[in-house]
């Protein structure tokens, strides 16, 4: 097994394909409770936790609102701050998100989603999909940058 496969199961979170629909599903920790089922999604620009999340998490809801697009149309959102958001062995603090609805997402795929990954989130990350193994790991970029830092210094001696 190479290394790097060996990494994806020593560190990577293992996640779940729908039959019916071909998204990336894994288990989240909100504020140390959980685990809830979140889609990772590419095209969301913002992370998106369901109101139940937000209550089994005791995430204040009175937030500012707001109106998000998606693709079942506009939605009335709070906005919030996780103290925490955890993904495998990688936990980020203070992430912003909005708390909205996904009632209408889950009746139509029957997923029972809590959450949606957004740019906000996945963009702070280093993210590698193995589907053999059927892993992903999330690899924060500030640990990317000082291993790529030393690679640089090591190259001109």
């Amino acid at each position: 097994m190479s290394d790097r496969n060996s990494k994806l199961l020593a560190e990577g979170l293992r996640f779940r394909i729908d039959r019916r629909e071909p998204l990336v599903l894994i288990d989240a920790y909100v504020n140390g409770k959980g685990p809830f089922n979140f889609v990772v999604d590419t095209g969301a620009s913002m992370t998106v936790i369901s109101p139940a999340v937000a209550r089994a998490s005791r995430i204040d809801q009175d937030g500012a609102r707001g109106i998000a697009t998606g693709a079942t149309g506009n939605l009335h959102v709070r906005a919030a701050k996780l103290e925490s958001l955890k993904l495998g062995s990688s936990e980020l603090k203070n992430v912003d998100v909005a708390i909205m609805s996904l009632a209408v997402l889950n009746r139509a795929s029957r997923l029972g989603l809590g959450g949606i990954l957004g740019y906000n989130v996945l963009k702070q990350f280093q993210i590698t999909i193995n589907y053999k193994l059927r892993r992903i790991l999330f690899t924060p970029f500030d640990k990317q940058r000082s291993r790529l830092g030393v690679r640089a210094q090591r190259q001109k001696r």
